[in-house]
């Protein structure tokens, strides 16, 4: 009797663990394990049109389901279709996901390079202009979005860093970018983050951060200096890479320790000199960045 009870057990336990249910009990919650949709089978099969046929009759049955949207998002990405990840994509303009933003800067990148970037400049500036930016500023808009793009879409490619073709091609793109920046500083100077939104305000630190021209970066970093010490900690972040940029482009070394230098011999990036490394905290506490540690010998 006791053998035919344990053998029971044990019959009834398996046909909990394994059976039909096809859950895994881990105390009061449990996890159901669901075979991966048919159409993800049929992504990594490499039935790329069957997958997106099947998404977009789950679609019209789903219309709000974000990840199905992401999926058919991705699926026109590998087919190469930028314009479909495009407008598949805007509605859900503020999805956080790392990898929506991902895609999306890609897919508006491909665009921008071609040649179909009026439409997109234009949908881009509507949703600016709703996030209150300054009325004065709106003129600027579409060339801070165009310095953005034209910062950035090389600067992504494998190897941008290394390859003399690519860096040549990012250095002329700089110069472009500094030239559309003086003209804006000089009509309407520095604009501030909550004047123009965080995400063009960054576009604006990204070029002066990239820009080789001192006499634009002199301009600029007694004013972000002054808006750290008494607004905004970020912009300290911004005007310790800007002030580093600064001095290795002038004396070949930098004061806050925000620069990364390529090592050809080794192919691999390591701090860039640093000036007077022992005293790298104490001024870097002065504009409310926290402490970090380098290897001394490799200074």
């Amino acid at each position: 009797m006791k053998i035919f009870f344990i053998t029971f057990l044990f019959i009834f336990f398996n046909y909990l663990v394994i059976a039909q249910t096809k859950k895994i009990w881990t105390g009061e919650d449990s996890i159901t394990i669901i075979d991966p949709p048919e159409e993800e089978k049929l992504i990594k099969k490499g039935e790329y049109s069957k997958a997106l046929n099947m998404c977009l009759q789950k679609r019209a049955l789903n219309p709000n389901d974000l990840e199905l949207k992401f999926m058919i998002a991705e699926i026109y990405d590998i087919l190469q279709m930028p314009d479909s990840v495009y407008y598949t994509l805007k509605p859900i303009w503020n999805e956080p996901t790392v990898q929506y933003k991902i895609l999306f800067s890609r897919t508006l990148y491909n665009l921008w390079f071609s040649g179909k970037y009026d439409s997109i400049l234009h949908d881009l500036s509507a949703r600016f202009y709703t996030k209150h930016i300054l009325k004065k500023y709106h003129p600027i808009v579409e060339d801070i979005i165009k310095m953005g793009i034209r910062d950035q879409y090389h600067r992504l490619l494998p190897n941008a860093q290394t390859n003399d073709s690519l860096l040549k091609i990012l250095r002329r793109n700089d110069s472009v970018n500094t030239n559309v920046l003086q003209k804006i500083i000089q009509h309407y100077s520095l604009p501030k983050k909550q004047e123009i939104s965080p995400e063009l305000y960054n576009i604006v630190m990204l070029i002066l951060n990239h820009t080789s021209n001192l006499k634009l970066k002199e301009k600029v970093l007694p004013i972000i200096k002054n808006r750290c010490l008494n607004d905004d900690k970020d912009d300290c972040v911004e005007y310790a890479m800007i002030y580093d940029k600064y001095t290795m482009l002038k004396y070949h070394y930098q004061y806050y320790g925000t620069q990364f230098c390529y090592d050809k011999q080794n192919n691999a990036y390591d701090y860039c000199p640093i000036f007077e490394i022992d005293n790298l905290n104490k001024r870097r506490s002065a504009i409310k960045l926290y402490p970090i540690i380098i290897n001394h010998k490799k200074q």
